[in-house]
């Protein structure tokens, strides 16, 4: 199911020159995406002025393990509460072999349409 932004835009085009078919998948990776690299923001009384995105992970140290459990669980929060074409929704803290972003976050959900099982990965940036 595409929201409505997703049906207005202009999907790109085939070589036979009709639209290519919606990629739900692809739409739900953007959504995330686009849910991380969004920064919650707050008034001087700590209450968010805007319920969307999530803190900067910047502000949180890469071996600080209980901190990063913590964010995992704010970003499953903030995904159930915005991705409907998501259920079951886990998010794992998984250390990477990269020096420079040393862990990431696997999400796995299914989805809500057609119970099909999906892994999505987000790179936590410095």
């Amino acid at each position: 199911m595409p929201y409505l932004l997703e049906r207005l835009a202009a999907r790109p085009l085939g070589p036979d020159g009709r639209a290519e078919p919606f990629d739900e998948s692809a739409a739900i990776q953007a959504q995330i995406q686009r849910l991380f690299a969004s920064r919650t923001l707050h008034d001087s009384g700590a209450s968010a002025v805007l319920k969307w995105g999530l803190p900067n992970v910047v502000e949180m140290g890469h071996c600080d393990i209980p901190a990063l459990v913590r964010y995992a669980e704010q970003a499953r929060r903030a995904i159930v509460q915005h991705e409907p074409r998501l259920k079951d929704v886990i998010v794992t803290v998984e250390p990477q072999d990269d020096v420079l972003v040393p862990v990431r976050l696997q999400i796995t959900a299914t989805l809500a349409g057609r119970g099909e099982a999906c892994r999505f990965g987000v790179q936590l940036s410095r």
